[in-house]
């Protein structure tokens, strides 16, 4: 959907940079706009991935990239882009490192420079330089991607949810 943002990563991506795309076509023009701003460099789209493909494509990439805007590439306004930033938390239950756009929840999840980083919606560039910092810097990339895992075990399983969950009710007495 035009509000994911994935416009503004593929214009970042540099030619010798692999990317792949997952997620459902919702919106026919916006994917043949992103197939047309994909040509020519190592863009693939993965419009029926199964959850284990997801996960395994998670687990075995460098970064996982969330470019969520307010005001998509049409001009078209979304309040909400991102409620949680979900497939952020999915990638670094893989033990990914991320970027996601500072809107919404994403600045929630993703601690600058600790666990991922965070770039302002629509800037290719900030996302350009983000990608590029992490993939001439693998380490790097491990390492914030063993923070985010910790987070996600620290505080987004059933359990830690359930117990926070708990405690808002019992404090609410």
């Amino acid at each position: 959907m035009p509000h994911k943002g994935i416009n503004y990563l593929i214009e970042a991506i540099d030619p010798d940079i692999r990317l792949d795309v997952y997620g459902k076509p919702y919106d026919e023009r916006y994917r043949r706009d992103l197939e047309i701003l994909a040509e020519g460099k190592d863009v693939h789209f993965h419009h029926n991935a199964s959850d284990e493909e997801i996960a395994h494509a998670y687990a075995t990439s460098l970064v996982a990239v969330l470019p969520s805007v307010h005001e998509d590439m049409y001009g078209t306004k979304v309040a909400e882009p991102e409620l949680l930033g979900l497939v952020l938390l999915e990638a670094m239950a893989c033990g990914a490192a991320v970027i996601g756009s500072n809107v919404t929840s994403i600045p929630e999840i993703v601690e600058d420079g600790v666990n991922g980083y965070l770039v302002p919606p629509n800037d290719t560039n900030a996302l350009r330089t983000e990608v590029r910092r992490l993939c001439s810097s693998p380490r790097h990339a491990e390492e914030l991607g063993r923070n985010g895992y910790a987070l996600v075990r620290r505080q987004f399983t059933w359990a830690a949810t359930a117990q926070r969950c708990l405690e808002a009710y019992r404090s609410s007495d």
